[in-house]
């Protein structure tokens, strides 16, 4: 419960910058894989994973998905808009701000499939996105 609390509490800052983060010009896909818990453990990780990435002001429309075609339900897609490779940056140096700044906090039980060392880079994709995606917005 104290997690969920922990991690639902951020709704106030998306909010605020939600005017600035939805003009983002660029989708990010990042192939990750989850290296811990069960499929269960990690389906509620990546629920509580999300809702913390979407209180980040650099990026905005924060996704997990298992990555398609792949038979291992391991391996898994971070989806999130961006205006460009400075917010990827300005991305991980926030999550690494949080991780390093709290012994514990949300961030770090919603990573927890990504442990032992939080190998959270993964292979980065950018694509300019459509005026279609906008409209679905």
């Amino acid at each position: 419960m104290l997690l969920f609390a922990t991690l639902t509490s951020g709704a106030v800052f998306t909010t605020q910058a939600q005017s600035k983060k939805d003009s983002k010009k660029y989708e990010v896909k990042t192939k990750l894989t989850e290296k811990e818990g069960t499929y269960e453990q990690r389906k509620l990780y990546r629920q509580f994973l999300t809702e913390f990435m979407n209180n980040c002001p650099y990026i905005s429309h924060f996704s997990i998905h298992e990555a398609i075609g792949d038979s291992d339900n391991h391996a898994v897609v971070w989806r999130y808009d961006v205006n460009g490779w400075e917010d990827i940056t300005q991305f991980y140096n926030w999550v690494s701000k949080h991780l390093e700044h709290a012994k514990e906090n949300g961030l770090k039980k919603a990573l927890t499939p990504y442990l032992p060392d939080y190998a959270i880079g993964g292979q980065i994709q950018m694509e300019k996105k459509s005026k279609a995606s906008y409209a679905k917005k």
